[in-house]
């Protein structure tokens, strides 16, 4: 049931942001898949009588649903009523395999992730019992992923059960050379005003060998427990998505990272070059865009060089331009619904979950044959608009100032 709760709940999540105009029309579904599931033809037959070529050879009005074949766009909006993945035979079922394959699985860590998954379509005691029993798994774990989704699962009950067991300090310990728990030891630094540590904090994360969040860990879960068949790659897609969403809302102190660099705190010559290498840090070795980001922003502080900065900003262009290459990706509706795309998404979260974002751009920019300094480039470019757009308000608050 759980399980079938987190497929509902990503499917509410998707229709959310749809225009209400999408909603006006009935679904019209093209193919025999539709036909043959009203007749009682069993779901898997119904999944594979759809056509493999739409009805109307490049329509541009229709879209293929895999598992259930080609559908009609919303007239009005130009895009796909995602209600429409309800109608997928067998896709609740589907996604209950699935998360029981996770849950049965000899790995902790697919297990914790799992329970992870099941806790952000649960009520308030279930998740609470959930992620006790995550940070339980992880209170005897040496596996740094397991003990990072706990982690992050705790964050609001941090002092309950076998969460108040899980710690920043001991992360660190057992995910020796990455910086990320250095990050959570900085924020309770600076929430104390402990000097000391925080200078500790800094100089961790300045010299840790990654900076690893594992915010695709969960998707990589749920992909590894994939199965080949159409409903299974659209249930796969849908939870995997789902796992990427519940990892976008884990909270990380930027705010604390971002203080102690900048403005009358790197001032002090000591501060300022832990500072640099805090930045070169973040920007160069971490596995998230985001963090890469974050670094470039605190190394623009500091005056970096703009092709220094440029060459980490390409790399977000670039993973930008990659998901708008996902096979039948729709641009209204930000998601792709064809067999193809979901098993572009699949690989690419698999891939994340292995490498990070940034090395996986990387990978990706080498594969396109566009080549990296096109990027950076268009980077530069976005930049020296930044920066004229930094001085032009600066010279119009001088200006009302006078």
């Amino acid at each position: 049931m759980l399980a079938v709760l987190v497929v509902a709940g990503a499917l509410v999540a998707a229709w959310s942001s749809l225009d209400p105009g999408v909603m006006r029309e009935p679904i019209r579904v093209l193919t025999a898949a539709h036909s043959a599931l009203r007749s009682g033809m069993p779901p898997g037959t119904a999944a594979s009588a759809a056509p493999s070529t739409p009805p109307a050879e490049g329509d541009p009005g229709l879209v293929e649903v895999c598992g259930l074949g080609w559908v009609e766009k919303n007239a009005e909006s130009g895009a796909v009523d995602r209600r429409v993945l309800a109608q997928i035979p067998g896709l609740e079922a589907a996604g209950e395999a699935l998360i029981g394959r996770m849950q049965q699985s000899p790995d902790p860590f697919a297990q914790a992730a799992a329970m992870v998954i099941e806790a952000a379509a649960s009520s308030a005691g279930d998740v609470a019992l959930l992620h006790d029993e995550v940070a339980r798994l992880a209170s005897t774990t040496s596996d740094p992923r397991l003990y990072a989704i706990a982690f992050h699962a705790c964050a609001k009950t941090s002092f309950a059960g076998n969460c108040a067991l899980l710690s920043a300090a001991q992360w660190a310990r057992i995910d020796a050379g990455n910086g990320q728990p250095w990050l959570f030891v900085l924020g309770d630094a600076v929430a104390r005003d402990d000097r000391a540590m925080i200078d500790e904090a800094l100089f961790r994360i300045g010299n840790a060998a990654r900076i690893d969040g594992r915010f695709h860990a969960l998707a990589g879960a749920v992909v590894a427990q994939e199965r080949g068949g159409d409903v299974d790659l659209m249930a796969a897609r849908l939870l995997a998505m789902e796992s990427v969403g519940i990892a976008a809302a884990w909270t990380v102190p930027l705010q604390a990272l971002t203080g102690t660099c900048r403005g009358a705190a790197v001032v002090d010559a000591n501060r300022r070059q832990t500072c640099e290498t805090v930045a070169t840090a973040l920007a160069e070795r971490s596995d998230s865009m985001l963090m890469t980001q974050i670094g470039a922003t605190i190394g623009a502080q500091l005056a970096w060089p703009v092709e220094r900065v440029a060459a980490v900003r390409a790399l977000q262009l670039a993973l930008v331009e990659r998901w708008s290459a996902v096979p039948d990706y729709q641009a209204l509706s930000f998601e792709t619904f064809s067999c193809a795309g979901a098993r572009y998404i699949l690989t690419l979260f698999g891939r994340l979950a292995e490498v990070g974002e940034p090395q996986a751009t990387r990978d990706w920019i080498a594969a396109s044959g566009k080549g990296f300094d096109a990027f950076v480039s268009e980077a530069r470019a976005h930049e020296a608009r930044r920066s004229a757009d930094t001085s032009e308000k600066a010279a119009s608050a001088a200006a009302r100032g006078s």
